[in-house]
């Protein structure tokens, strides 16, 4: 493997446990199709039976890819610390994860998306998801809730914006999906730092750390990533995650009361994981009498729920190894078998 020591715009780290072939490989092929900049791969592999490394190898050489790393645990650590290990790696500004199944929607996705965190000086971006599913030869994209419901308060123009965000994410719940993330390296490394020896496997638990501290985060509105409905831990539904995400949340909750001295976010953050973890009404009217403004944002949040695209336009890309036929700008695709 060569390095290139030119600068590394991003760097696109694929975090990978007992992946399937095909879709380690579908995912690879939508990074390597990103044009008009310079990004790196690094596959971070948590100790797998099988890595498929010797594949990925191949693909990039039949690419003349040679901006790659490949990390191998020996044995399984976590998705946090398998993410820690790959990004010491990492040499990019900025940092994508993404995991296999998972698809950048256009060929300058990173291009653009690079400029915008450039043009608002953002610490963390992100923007939108499709989710998918694949049935047999047939692609379908499934309208679902997004993550935030509210974007406005991401805005670099809103007033009062870092305590709004701090409302909406650490308050209401109203957190950013972690695949729709683009970070600068060097904050994902401060913060990894902090949790890798606490933090098991929610990585997106970081974002409220960086939350917490005021980080500028930017809404880039475009879709910006596929993403397989039903595989991740956000839209599997089983109760074994479930709890070991919890218990994930609950470190990073002490993590922000721990480095707190705010008595005003203090009393408001205890108040609001109470009601999350135990929501009966007292509870629930404990903390609107606290904070009545963010009443009337829940209310408004209920009568105009934003959800996800489902319509795939022309430009998108599907790196699918088969070929495509059937409707393209609809909500379905037909591979061919």
């Amino acid at each position: 493997m060569c390095e290139n020591k030119s600068k590394v715009a991003v760097s696109v780290l694929v975090i990978t446990y007992n992946p399937k072939k095909e879709k380690l490989m579908q995912t690879l092929n939508s990074i390597l199709l990103q044009k008009g900049i310079k990004f790196e791969i690094v596959i971070a592999d948590d100790g797998s039976d099988v890595d498929y490394f010797e594949e990925a190898e191949a693909v990039f050489k039949s690419k003349n890819f040679e901006n790659y790393k490949l990390i191998k645990n020996k044995i399984n650590q976590g998705t946090v610390k398998n993410i820690y290990f790959g990004l010491m790696s990492c040499r990019g500004e900025l940092l994508k994860l993404i995991s296999p199944g998972d698809f950048l929607c256009r060929a300058n996705t990173l291009e653009n998306w690079v400029r915008y965190i450039k043009r608002e000086r953002a610490d963390l971006s992100f923007g939108n998801i499709i989710y998918y599913r694949k049935k047999k030869n047939r692609i379908e994209t499934i309208p679902y809730r997004a993550s935030p419901q509210e974007v406005s308060v991401y805005h670099p123009n809103r007033k009062n914006r870092k305590k709004a965000i701090i409302e909406r994410y650490l308050f209401l719940g109203d957190t950013i999906h972690g695949g729709a993330v683009l970070c600068k390296t060097e904050i994902w490394k401060k913060y990894i730092s902090k949790a890798v020896n606490q933090v098991i496997y929610a990585e997106d638990c970081l974002y409220r750390l960086m939350v917490k501290e005021g980080i500028n985060i930017c809404y880039y509105e475009d879709d910006v990533l596929f993403y397989e409905y039903g595989t991740g831990i956000s839209t599997a539904r089983n109760d074994k995650w479930t709890a070991l995400i919890k218990k994930d949340l609950l470190i990073t909750d002490n993590m922000i009361l721990q480095v707190n001295r705010d008595c005003w976010f203090k009393k408001r953050f205890i108040c609001s994981i109470t009601v999350r973890d135990h929501p009966g009404y007292f509870n629930k009217i404990k903390k609107y009498l606290l904070m009545p403004h963010l009443l009337f944002v829940m209310v408004n949040r209920k009568r105009h729920v934003r959800y996800t695209n489902v319509e795939i336009q022309g430009e998108y890309i599907w790196p699918y190894t088969k070929r495509q036929s059937g409707k393209i700008g609809g909500i379905a695709v037909e591979l061919e078998e």
